[in-house]
């Protein structure tokens, strides 16, 4: 894996709780970091339960600089299960997979 460099913004796949993903998106977000929540509509056979469920549970995009907010961030987050990480190190996620989930989730808003 490569060393990034400081300043440098990337996106990393944050473990969240179980069925915690949207508490975890609103606290990351209060605390300024940009985050990539994918949602889809599900028709629930219980017509109390949510319409909407995560794309990928238990998962969520956060685009940040690691080098200026450090990897424990995430790992004591309230709601977090930590970074996904790779060989040891949080792994990071290309910028043209995000926009390629995000355009895919936009394509099963519309149907």
């Amino acid at each position: 894996m490569s060393k990034l460099a400081e300043g440098e913004l990337r996106w990393y796949v944050l473990r969240s709780k179980p069925r915690k993903e949207g508490a975890l998106q609103r606290y990351a977000r209060q605390n300024g970091h940009e985050v990539f929540y994918p949602t889809i509509p599900v028709r629930p056979v219980n017509p109390r339960a949510s319409r909407i469920a995560p794309y990928f549970p238990g998962y969520l995009f956060v685009r940040t600089d690691l080098h200026a907010v450090g990897a424990a961030t995430f790992h004591w987050m309230p709601f977090s299960a930590g970074l996904v990480e790779v060989g040891g190190e949080p792994g990071t996620v290309p910028e043209l997979l995000v926009r390629s989930i995000a355009a895919r989730v936009a394509e099963i808003w519309q149907a």
